[in-house]
């Protein structure tokens, strides 16, 4: 649930500065791209943040959308919001879902993480943060 002042919104490349600010100031983030892929992910992938009075707390970012399925492409939650990381992914995770559903992926929502050498995808509905924490580096 939303509280005061929060919304959640759809993300795009004039959030670019925001979501890069994000990412070197907090270490709770989770980022399968590099800054140089930043601007085409948010012009061509569905992306969604949270954000308080102006000011963006958290923002998830698809990647690689090829229906039935899609990729996690990064997941950031600013420091100061830290403990809020599983409502915010939550909220976020119901947003963008959406959003994915009108491109055909029906909620087929995938993260990569790391088992040895390889990176295992895992479906991402349902997944608790402490899932994704060794990812997200909580």
């Amino acid at each position: 649930m939303l509280r005061h002042s929060e919304q959640v919104r759809a993300l795009a490349p004039v959030d670019l500065t925001a979501i890069i600010h994000l990412l070197s100031t907090s270490e709770y983030t989770y980022q399968r791209f590099t800054l140089d892929e930043l601007e085409h992910l948010l012009k061509s992938y569905p992306a969604v943040g949270l954000t308080h009075k102006n000011s963006l707390r958290s923002f998830l970012l698809s990647q690689t959308v090829n229906p039935p399925s899609a990729w996690i492409g990064g997941f950031g939650v600013s420091w100061s919001e830290s403990r809020a990381a599983q409502r915010f992914l939550n909220l976020l995770l119901d947003k963008l879902t959406q959003s994915l559903d009108r491109t055909g992926c029906e909620g087929a929502l995938l993260f990569g993480q790391r088992s040895g050498e390889r990176l295992v995808a895992r479906p991402i509905v349902g997944t608790r943060l402490h899932t994704l924490s060794p990812a997200l580096r909580l």
